[in-house]
Parts: C-alpha cells; sequence; structure tokens
C-alpha cells in the first residue's frame, strides 16, 4: 500500500508541479519531465525493499540514518547496509505514525537524548523530509550536544512547491511559506560555530524538490550528485560512496 500512496502522489504532482512552476523555464521543466519514468522505476524499486528484511548494526563508529516522508526504516536498508560494509555502525528509528513535523522531531529529540552519549556524539544520514525533522530537533541544546554532523539527501531545506499538491499535513507544511519553514530559517545562513556541520547532498534529477536547489540550505556545505531521482538516494551505490565519503571527511 506504501508504494501505490507513493506513486500516486508522483503521478499527480510532478506533472502539475514542474508545468506550473514559474522557477523553471520552459527548457527545464520539459527535461526534467523526461525523468518521471526513472522516478516511478524507482519509487517501484524503493516500494519493494519495505519487505526485504535490514538488521541495523556493524562495527565500528555509530550513524544515525532517517528514512524521509511516506518512508520506513526498511527503506533505507541498502544504504544502511552498504555504510555497514565500510565500517560504520548503523541505528535507525521509525518516525511514522505523526501527522505534524513537529511530532516526529520530538520523537527524534526524545531517541537521541536516551541513547546517545553527549561525550560521543554521533552523525545523521537523513533522507528527504528526515533532514528537516533532524534540523527542527537540533533546536534542543540537548541534540546539538550529541549530534556530530547532519548529511541530507534530498531534503526540502528551502521548501518544495511539490509540497503544495500532496494532501497531507506534514507534506503540506513543507511549502516555501509554511510555519515550519519560516521556523528553520532562523538556522540560516546555517550557523556553523552554533550548530553540526551540514552537508547537503542534492541532484537536478530530483523531481520532488522544485526548483531543485530546494534541497540546498544556505550557509551548508552542497555536493550535487548527478542523475540521482528523489527516491534513487536510497537505491544508488554512488550516493552510498558520497555519503561514506561525507562521513569519513
Amino acid at each position: 500500500m506504501g508504494t501505490l500512496h507513493e506513486l500516486a502522489h508522483v503521478l499527480a504532482a510532478v506533472p502539475d508541479a514542474l508545468s506550473g512552476s514559474d522557477d523553471l523555464p520552459r527548457a527545464e521543466r520539459m527535461r526534467r519531465l523526461r525523468g518521471v519514468p526513472m522516478h516511478i522505476a524507482d519509487v517501484a524499486a524503493l516500494g519493494s525493499l519495505r519487505v526485504v528484511p535490514c538488521e541495523d548494526g556493524g562495527e565500528g563508529r555509530r550513524v544515525l540514518v532517517l528514512h524521509g516522508y511516506g518512508g520506513h526504516p526498511r527503506s533505507t536498508g541498502l544504504l544502511r547496509r552498504h555504510l555497514q560494509e565500510r565500517g560504520f555502525h548503523t541505528e535507525s528509528v521509525d518516525l511514522r505514525g505523526y501527522d505534524r513535523v513537529q511530532g516526529m522531531g520530538d520523537q527524534l529529540v526524545e531517541w537521541i537524548v536516551e541513547n546517545v552519549d553527549p561525550n560521543a556524539p554521533i552523525p545523521i544520514v537523513a533522507h528527504s523530509l528526515g533532514g528537516v525533522i533532524a534540523r527542527f530537533a537540533l533546536r534542543e541544546p540537548e541534540v546539538r550536544r550529541r549530534v556530530a554532523k547532519l548529511i541530507t539527501l534530498g531534503s526540502p531545506h528551502e521548501g518544495t512547491h511539490i509540497a503544495a499538491l500532496v494532501d497531507a499535513r506534514k507534506a503540506s507544511q513543507m511549502e516555501r511559506d509554511a510555519e515550519l519553514t519560516e521556523t528553520l530559517e532562523s538556522q540560516e545562513p546555517w550557523p556553523a560555530d552554533e550548530l553540526p556541520k551540514l552537508i547537503c547532498l542534492w541532484s537536478r534529477a530530483d523531481l520532488m524538490m522544485v526548483p531543485p536547489e530546494a534541497a540546498c540550505a544556505d550557509g551548508a556545505e552542497h555536493r550535487e550528485l548527478a542523475g540521482i531521482t528523489h527516491y534513487g538516494f536510497m537505491l544508488r551505490s554512488t550516493v552510498f560512496e558520497a555519503v561514506a565519503d561525507a562521513l569519513e571527511d
């Protein structure tokens, strides 16, 4: 059911958002529209991961991996497996069950405070909405003490016009004028002396970010990945390598 739900959002939202966005020239809209088949294929591939078990664990430095909107801890299974092979110990949190980002953020705050020693902070890798949830959690001093670095994958730091077309409370909060987005503006330009280092991985092929640069937070480090769809961040080995490299920086 989750895959069908996500697929319906893609089919309904992507063409309308691309054709109606004033931020993209017509040639760019058409180029991105041609990427819809790959985007749909990645939605189906990611949905299949829901039935594939992937345990947390591994030897080495701890890394917390967060899923995105409509996601599930198993959605990050391939990424976590790759990080384990690269020598990291991965952990995940199930952030489902809330219709507001604030509720998901509060759940993340509770998990971090209970499970992370402030003397041994850990990095967070977050896909899509997970990156915004992590930023919301970082408002808390006790969380900032426990997070070493935040790496986001296609997260709508600046909001995205797609959100206006998705009928869900937590998605609509990602609109450019949403209350949550305005709250997060207090963190930009990203204050590296006050918050953990932020690295934004983004792609011009990410059809869910309109414009694609919405995945780049002002003042953070930006690393562009070519040809990666929004759900491809959880499927492509080139992304996994980029994440591991960012963790090891």
